[in-house]
């Protein structure tokens, strides 16, 4: 249900908001941050039997990891209003590479338990600040369909790469499936980067 004030104000059309470098910024690390904790998360229980662990390890690996996405959502925003969305989605990315560093280094329940932590509480960092960071890509009335925009973005790349999750670690390997997850951060982050360079450069001197 659309407020008065969506309902009310002007609105542009949906191509000129999504062409703003901050929609641009913001819908790629929500995407992409959404996207590699699925894809990894996963991938996870399959590599877990494929490496001949028990259930009970499994099931204790997944629940800490959903414990590291929702715990820190207690203290997140108040870093976002301390720090600024930019640098939680630098440090929330920052924390899906340690991730997939941490599950390169061995297979043991040791590893997948601490990458799957750092994954989510990674995930909550960026995704949070991400979508905190959209708000300033909109006014009240554009409100509503830029975030139905931005929703099928992120749960349409989602569905994507968590349909290619298991087929990858089922016929490459668990190992495979991390390094797969690497462009996808290297993109976040670089646009991340360009995006904060930008809003930091001095405005042109007028002649």
């Amino acid at each position: 249900m659309l407020t008065p004030e969506e309902r009310a104000g002007p609105r542009r059309p949906m191509l000129e908001i999504m062409r703003q470098p901050v929609f641009i910024v913001a819908a790629t690390a929500a995407m992409i941050s959404q996207g590699v904790m699925n894809f990894l998360m996963t991938a996870t229980p399959i590599a877990m039997c494929n490496a001949q662990h028990q259930f009970a390890d499994t099931a204790l690996v997944i629940e800490w990891h959903i414990f590291g996405m929702f715990a820190p959502g207690f203290f997140t925003g108040h870093l976002i209003s301390k720090f600024g969305e930019v640098k939680i989605i630098i440090i929330g990315l920052g924390l899906q590479f340690v991730c997939v560093s941490v599950a390169l280094l061995g297979a043991e329940v040791v590893h997948f338990w601490l990458s799957m932590l750092l994954l989510g509480v990674g995930w909550n960092f960026a995704f949070t600040a991400a979508t905190s960071l959209m708000t300033s890509a909109y006014t009240v009335s554009e409100r509503a369909k830029t975030q139905g925009a931005m929703n099928f973005l992120i749960y349409g790349f989602v569905s994507i790469l968590s349909l290619a999750s298991g087929a990858l670690v089922h016929f490459f390997g668990w190992d495979i499936v991390n390094l797969g997850a690497l462009p996808f951060l290297v993109i976040a982050v670089c646009g991340t980067l360009w995006y904060a360079a930008s809003q930091n450069r001095p405005p042109a001197a007028s002649t």
